[in-house]
């Protein structure tokens, strides 16, 4: 995987040139700096799970009620408490 440095500066030039291409003034203050959050966000939150370094740890836990198979849970659901397509949140 590329590094951190690496990973924004491509994403900030994608996402740059995806905005513009919108037709969006990059210069407005409402937009100023939104290439670089958006780029931001997928490196460091929506996809920072994808680096090695970020994998989760394995716990055990004491097997208080005995069970000898697999638990599963199921129909777990998501709530999307918002979606916002406005500029100046990307």
């Amino acid at each position: 995987m590329e590094s951190k440095e690496i990973l924004l500066n491509t994403l900030l030039k994608i996402i740059k040139l995806f905005l513009e291409t919108l037709g969006l003034d990059l210069s407005d203050d409402s937009l100023n700096g939104t290439p670089h959050r958006v780029a931001k966000m997928y490196v460091e939150e929506i996809f920072s799970g994808l680096s090695p370094a970020n994998k989760p740890k394995i716990a055990l836990f004491e097997n208080k009620y005995q069970y000898n198979q697999m638990l599963i849970e199921k129909d777990i659901t998501f709530t999307v408490i918002a979606t916002s397509f406005c500029s100046n949140y990307w």
